[in-house]
């Protein structure tokens, strides 16, 4: 499973969509913190 920091740098690079990041969540690979700062929502 890809961890955090790869999936913001693949998101970063366009690599993954909100949806990808999403799922990762969904599955546990990240925290709803993370996603966020993935995503960059506040909260």
């Amino acid at each position: 499973m890809l961890n955090f920091e790869t999936i913001q740098d693949w998101y970063n690079r366009g690599w993954m969509t909100e949806d990808d990041v999403n799922q990762f969540l969904t599955l546990g690979a990240i925290t709803e913190k993370q996603a966020k700062k993935i995503l960059g929502i506040d909260g």
